[in-house]
């Protein structure tokens, strides 16, 4: 190769450095060429990426990334994506997601649910599950097939060895939970026409007599320090316990029901505060607040006449439901303020977080407070049975006819949903508190009824 051939070639180098230079310079910065056809220079984003359990396989778009959580994916070019998260034994995750320019997107704390079957505990028919919201314990209630009828009262334990512990059994003919107290141990129970407390650390049960409920009492709820109040139409009472017996005082906060030409229809205890529906005779409604322990007491006129019923609270908002329309409050303050009416809806839960779940029809909405937005999770074919939070989390769970989902509800286009069970007749669902286990009582597609437990 002669001097002049050489020349030519390092010359060529030299200009192709200075021609790529800036290309791989602006490569390495993140920056590419848009592909909408303008040929602008962009910037790319950055995806973060974590899951429980972690070892997740990163799909984007259909193709295997490569890479697996958590881990950190640099240089995409801005738009929308579909990730999709998968690990053997799990159901996969899949969300859509836009990755803008110049700016990091994350997906974190994705949780993955388990692919596995359900596990009989129990075989039995007539079950029935109930737990506080936001509780710990989980009630099994099994009644007999023949009358006269008998109720045997068990609560779940997170023990392999015996899942299962005794509380009591009870004879009637119609058994309904009415409330926990706030620690958890002891549950007010009506048993036909009667009140019954059942203690959950000594399982003895305490049958309320005719002199220490007045005549009419038709709720019966804990304080959050543990005190027992009942009501009748007329008035919010003490149940003080003097000796071995409860000895009925009337609350001085609620007297004022006795002077109003009405009755009480609801009343239930929430942050230190005692709060009633009450139906006035000239056609209208009130909500009436009082302050546990003091003479303050707040009333705010409801929005129509007719019953009202308490649904579910928390520290600063309260659910109501109304024919079939679900009223949302803030009650931060003494004096309650209607925040919205969600038409044509009659259950509705809070989460942890403090967003609302609720049903209309066969869709699945989300309710924000702090933007006052509605967001429709999921329509589905057949009506919803039931809702409710996985604790702690923006998973939800909502139950169909024949079908318990779980659904992930941070937006902001594509909620993935999960199928959990499949069952031919639904009795009653409930997770543990760490949303590690859904229990089941029911009748399966093999035609097996009992109690079953599927790992989340």
């Amino acid at each position: 190769m002669n001097f002049r051939i050489r020349r030519l070639i390092f010359w060529s180098f030299i200009i192709a450095f200075f021609l790529l230079s800036p290309f791989i310079i602006f490569y390495t910065a993140g920056y590419r060429i848009s592909e909408d056809g303008s040929l602008r220079i962009i910037k790319t984003g950055t995806l973060i990426l974590s899951s429980t359990p972690r070892q997740a396989s990163i799909i984007l778009n259909g193709t295997d990334s490569g890479k697996v959580t958590p881990t950190i994916i640099k240089g995409l070019t801005p738009g929308r994506y579909e990730v999709t998260l998968t690990k053997k034994g799990y159901l996969p995750w899949k969300k859509r997601i836009t990755v803008q320019e110049n700016n990091a997107t994350f997906v974190s704390d994705v949780r993955l649910f388990k692919d596995t079957a359900p596990v009989e505990l129990l075989n039995k028919t007539n079950l029935s599950l109930w737990s506080k919201p936001r509780g710990t314990q989980i009630l099994v209630i099994a009644k007999s097939n023949e009358a006269p009828h008998s109720f045997e009262l068990s609560l779940l334990a997170k023990n392999p060895a015996a899942p299962i512990v005794p509380l009591a059994s009870l004879d009637g003919d119609s058994l309904t939970p009415m409330d926990w107290s706030e620690d958890e141990t002891r549950i007010i129970i009506q048993l036909d026409k009667e009140w019954v407390l059942l203690n959950l650390a000594t399982h003895q049960t305490t049958t309320l007599s005719s002199s220490e409920i007045l005549a009419g009492t038709f709720a019966l709820h804990y304080s959050d320090n543990g005190l027992l109040y009942a009501a009748t139409p007329k008035q919010i009472y003490l149940l003080e316990k003097q000796a071995s017996k409860f000895v009925p005082r009337p609350v001085n906060q609620s007297a004022s029901a006795s002077t109003v030409t009405g009755h009480i229809d609801d009343f239930w205890i929430a942050n230190s505060k005692l709060y009633e529906a009450v139906s006035l005779n000239e056609g209208s409604s009130l909500l009436r607040v009082s302050k546990l322990g003091s003479l303050n007491t707040a009333s705010v006129a409801l929005v129509d006449s007719g019953t009202y019923h308490y649904l579910d609270s928390d520290a600063t908002t309260l659910l109501l439901t109304h024919n079939s329309d679900v009223l949302i409050y803030d009650i931060s303050s003494l004096a309650p303020t209607l925040r919205t009416t969600i038409a044509g809806s009659m259950e509705a839960v809070i989460a942890d977080t403090g967003a609302i779940l609720y049903t209309r029809g066969f869709e699945l909405q989300r309710y924000s407070a702090a933007t006052n937005s509605h967001t429709l999770l999921v329509r589905t074919t057949t009506p919803l049975t039931s809702i409710g939070w996985l604790p702690g989390s923006q998973y939800a769970l909502f139950s169909t006819n024949n079908n318990v989902y779980a659904i992930d509800t941070e937006g902001p286009e594509l909620y993935t949903s999960w199928l959990l069970l499949h069952y031919d007749a639904l009795q009653g669902y409930a997770s543990t508190v760490d949303g590690s286990i859904l229990y089941f009582a029911g009748q399966m597609p093999d035609g097996t009824s009992g109690l079953f437990e599927r790992s989340l």
